[in-house]
This record gives C-alpha cells, sequence and structure tokens, in this order.
C-alpha cells in the first residue's frame, strides 16, 4: 500500500488516485441543488414544498452546443 494520507488531494480513501472531480451544491434546508461533473454536465434538482424531488434538469456540453434533459417525477403532478 502507498504511503500517502489519504486526505491528500491526489489519492482517494481506497488510496487510488483522484482524476476526475464531482462537485455539490446544497440548498440551505440540505436538499441538493446541483451535480457538476467534470466532464462539464450540470445536474439541477427542484423540490416542492414537502422537499420531495420533482424535476431533474441536466445540460450537457457536446462539440456543437449545450443540450438539456428534463426528467419530471411521476409523482409530481399530484
Amino acid at each position: 500500500m502507498p504511503e500517502t494520507d489519504w486526505r491528500d488531494a491526489q489519492y482517494d480513501m481506497l488510496h487510488l488516485p483522484v482524476t476526475e472531480t464531482v462537485r455539490y451544491r446544497y440548498e440551505f434546508n440540505g436538499n441538493r441543488a446541483a451535480t457538476i461533473l467534470s466532464d462539464g454536465e450540470v445536474q439541477n434538482y427542484f423540490y416542492n414544498l414537502h422537499d420531495q424531488l420533482v424535476k431533474l434538469e441536466i445540460f450537457k456540453k457536446t462539440a456543437r452546443k449545450k443540450r438539456r434533459l428534463t426528467a419530471t417525477m411521476p409523482w409530481a403532478d399530484g
């Protein structure tokens, strides 16, 4: 096993080199608002007043343009 500290930014807890970064944004109440992947994809999360996930928007960067995909949760209608 390599002699590295898992808290070092170059290695994760399993002593594997970190090559990609995923970032998360959270709302004040703790709901995840967005996930930003290393390839530039952004996933936005939307919640109702009961903190239930009701919609997910995914923005993918392609060679020509940004693509937007939207998924609405089946329980969001009623």
